[in-house]
């Protein structure tokens, strides 16, 4: 059983497509506002960052002025251009994914454009009409989140672009022309000017106003930009903007001060991008604006977008459906543990360990991929593993989890290596009573584990650990005897009162 599970996510790994870090996939993303390099590692289901440099060449503010790309932001556009085709030979990026999107698509001059940019990338390049952005970007949420049901709204410079998203499935789009650089005329002439053409632009699309989207799935720099600011206000900690979440009932005046704010003003803002900080009052004025027309309660941030929503594209269906975390985390593995095999059978190991708690079903895949991941921080110093293993799953480029299941994961590496202060370890990060109660339990477990195995495979199928109303029960089967010693009833005794449960052993 345990084989099964570890050579199934090997044998996916491989499927799917494991990219050396010297062999990465490219994407290029020529944007109204920024245009972006990323270089892919990872897997192509769950893609990891190894490069991403982006240049503000701003090809929107040159059309809405001109109609077309043209002068300084021409120049501009094919400097970064060259710049991203040396960098992408020196990373040894062979497959080059390429695009454009608002800004591109409305130039007078596009093939002229087109043309001079290909030369230099040797490479095809994409321009994607507004239907393909909303498509592509609602795919990049999809890949990236668990579950996503509601309104993906990517915003650009040039356009926003909406997704009507249930079960994971498009049932529909629209393509706006409201990006935060294309609304610089109406930003002249003032805010109900400003407020008026949002509104328009909303109350076009028919299916917005016939459904309540429990939930907005921001994309783009600006938004995020804003989040990081929100983030900054309250006091977050975890700065990670990937599924951070705004409350839309206590962010709303947060929205509306920004949204008033000058662009002097906008400098006092903690935290805020200096490239992005001028567009912050535009891009809180249609968050605002779209979280009233779609009825939303809260805002979750993608990190994920279009480029990531072109690799998504390439996956047949049968790997779409893998999940991102899990593979991940099998792969970290691999690089950083003594033994991936072990965190399978821990997997098994610890599969009752819940079992009955009505957060159980809740913390199911969290704790999964916690096992995976639990002997990362082994190469440390003892006296860093619990501090430097907790804090890399904490800011790790996971897809598929939500704030509070990083926590936990943080909080059960943390506990396996017997932290003394997990106060101190996690001061000013945002407070989980649930992840931490859980995590110190399954922490607490993988110490137990450590004992009986060393973090290595082939004794932990030996045994069982078994949790009943009033016990918990470590059956040593045919565990190795030498290895019963006091600090096996020590730890299953600490690993039971952490429950609440007398300790067994038989």
């Amino acid at each position: 059983m345990v084989k099964q599970s570890t050579s199934r996510l090997s044998r996916l790994i491989k499927k799917v497509g494991l990219r050396r870090p010297d062999q990465p996939i490219g994407v290029i993303d020529i944007g109204s506002n920024s245009v972006r390099l990323v270089g892919y590692s990872g897997t192509a289901r769950a893609p990891l960052p190894i490069y991403n440099e982006r240049a503000f060449c701003r090809l929107g503010t040159s059309v809405a002025q001109t109609g077309a790309i043209s002068g300084a932001y021409y120049d501009h556009a094919m400097a970064t251009f060259r710049r991203f085709r040396a960098i992408s030979d020196q990373l040894g990026i062979n497959e080059l994914y390429v695009f454009g999107t608002s800004a591109v698509r409305d130039a007078a001059n596009r093939a002229q454009f087109i043309s001079e940019a290909e030369i230099i990338f040797g490479h095809k390049i994409r321009v994607l009409n507004g239907e393909e952005e909303a498509l592509l970007s609602a795919a990049g949420v999809i890949m990236s989140v668990d579950n996503v049901n509601g309104l993906v709204a990517d915003l650009g410079g040039g356009s926003l672009e909406l997704a009507h998203v249930e079960n994971g499935h498009v049932l529909n789009w629209a393509s706006l022309n409201i990006g935060v650089l294309a609304l610089d005329g109406f930003v002249q002439l003032g805010a109900k000017a400003l407020q008026n053409e949002i509104a328009a632009q909303l109350n076009s699309v028919g299916w917005l106003s016939k459904h309540r989207f429990d939930q907005i799935y921001a994309v783009g720099g600006a938004w995020r930009s804003l989040a990081s600011v929100h983030m900054g206000e309250t006091n977050y900690g975890l700065d990670v903007l990937h599924e951070y979440e705004m409350n839309l009932a206590r962010s709303n005046a947060f929205l509306r001060r920004v949204a008033k704010m000058t662009a002097d003003e906008t400098r006092t803002l903690a935290r805020s991008s200096s490239n992005r900080r001028e567009t912050l009052p535009v891009a809180a004025n249609l968050l605002h604006a779209l979280s009233k027309s779609a009825k939303a309660v809260k805002v979750v941030v993608s990190a994920t977008g279009v480029r990531e929503g072109v690799l998504f594209e390439m996956l047949k269906s049968k790997y779409q459906d893998i999940d991102p975390l899990l593979l991940a985390c099998e792969e970290m593995a691999s690089r950083m543990s003594k033994s991936s095999e072990y965190g399978h059978e821990l997997v098994s190991w610890t599969s009752g360990l819940f079992a009955g708690d009505d957060r159980e079903d809740e913390f199911n895949r969290f704790r999964k991929a916690a096992c995976l991941v639990s002997d990362i921080g082994w190469s440390n110093h003892t006296s860093s593993r619990a501090e430097i293993a907790s804090h890399s799953v904490l800011r790790a480029p996971f897809m598929s989890i939500r704030h509070e299941g990083r926590l936990f994961i943080a909080y059960a590496l943390a506990y396996r290596h017997e932290i003394d202060d997990v106060k101190a370890l996690f001061n000013g990060l945002p407070k989980y009573k649930n992840a931490q109660e859980l995590g110190k339990i399954l922490g607490l477990s993988f110490r137990l584990a450590h004992s009986l195995s060393a973090s290595m495979p082939g004794m932990l199928p030996k045994s069982e650990l078994i949790r009943t109303a009033d016990k918990l029960t470590l059956i040593l089967g045919d565990t190795e005897p030498r290895l019963m010693a006091p600090i096996i009833e020590k730890r299953l005794a600490k690993l039971a009162q952490a429950m609440n449960l007398e300790p067994e052993i038989i």
